[in-house]
């Protein structure tokens, strides 16, 4: 799918159409514990759609307070979360944050790079630590990735509509794991209010601002690498 496939995108537009909201609950059962970019797109996600006449409210809870919305927005959330709201007549839809299995697990399907480095030592060290525990702790490692996966996809088929970040996104939750789901791509916004006010031509600057966490997943090591 190297763009947005029209039965998709006629059965996500559908899904929309029915929902309609104007009140939206923004719910992230994982809260604050990980500050991150996961936290400012739930916050500002809530502004905008503000901004536009709905009535929004974020919730940080395991559960939340009983409340009359017509849409749920949910990040992070597990197929018994969408099935009580479901329950309840309110459609659910999820930004799903998805990072694809060759970086996950690194399984050695294409030419290594990085960020496949970076998610195969991960595992390998997961599965070494089981090792030296005893073959029952291996096998219970594999059991829990494979769970880990198992939950992930029954949640996005649960879900009305999922929203990737990017086609890409969308592309590697098909390949991965066969979601039937429809999706639109949203890609993150830009603050222009933090990030529009440069200090002259970028030629004249002399540096490169970089805004996020020290990880992995991040890549500063490319970046520093690109600027040398």
């Amino acid at each position: 799918m190297t763009e947005h496939d029209p039965a998709d995108q006629m059965h996500a537009d559908a899904s929309v159409a029915r929902i309609a909201p104007e009140r939206v609950l923004l719910w992230m059962p994982s809260g604050r514990r990980v500050l991150g970019g996961h936290v400012v797109q739930i916050e500002r996600t809530a502004r905008a759609l503000g901004e536009i006449g709905l009535e929004t409210r974020i919730d940080f809870s395991r559960e939340p307070e009983p409340i009359d919305v017509d849409l749920v927005h949910g990040f992070g959330l597990h197929a018994p979360d969408i099935r009580r709201w479901h329950a309840r007549g309110v459609p659910v839809v999820l930004s799903s944050i998805y990072w694809d299995r060759d970086y996950r697990l690194g399984d050695g399907t294409q030419r290594l790079g990085a960020r496949r480095i970076a998610g195969r030592a991960r595992r390998a060290g997961q599965f070494a630590r089981a090792a030296l525990r005893g073959r029952s702790t291996l096998i219970e490692a594999s059991l829990t990735s494979l769970t880990d996966e198992l939950e992930m996809i029954t949640a996005f088929e649960s879900a009305d509509l999922l929203l990737p970040n990017a086609v890409g996104e969308a592309e590697s939750i098909r390949r991965d794991l066969g979601v039937s789901t429809p999706m639109i791509p949203v890609p993150n916004g830009v603050d222009p209010q933090s990030f529009s006010d440069a200090s002259g031509p970028f030629e004249e600057r002399g540096y490169v601002l970089f805004v996020g966490r020290i990880e992995p997943h991040k890549n500063q090591l490319g970046l520093i690498q690109a600027l040398r």
